[in-house]
C-alpha cells in the first residue's frame, strides 16, 4: 500500500488506533502461547505416576509461568 501511495506522492495515512492494537494483539498471543505451554506441562505431569513425579522440576517449571 505504501508503494503505491509513494507513486502519486501521497504520504500515507497514520492511524494510531491501529499502532495501539497492533501491541495488544501481540501481547495476547504472547499470553495464549504461554498458556499453551503451561497446559503442555500440566497434561504431561497428569499422566505421569505420583512417586515419579520430580517436584523441584514441577515447582521450577511453576516459577518460570
Amino acid at each position: 500500500m505504501k508503494f503505491g501511495l509513494e507513486i502519486f506522492d501521497i504520504e500515507p495515512m497514520a492511524y494510531p488506533e491501529l499502532s495501539i492494537v497492533e501491541k495488544e494483539i501481540s501481547l495476547l498471543t504472547e499470553i495464549w502461547n504461554v498458556k499453551e505451554q503451561w497446559d503442555n506441562e500440566w497434561n504431561r505431569w497428569k499422566l505421569e505416576k505420583f512417586y515419579d513425579l520430580n517436584i523441584d522440576h514441577m515447582d521450577d517449571k511453576a516459577v518460570e509461568f
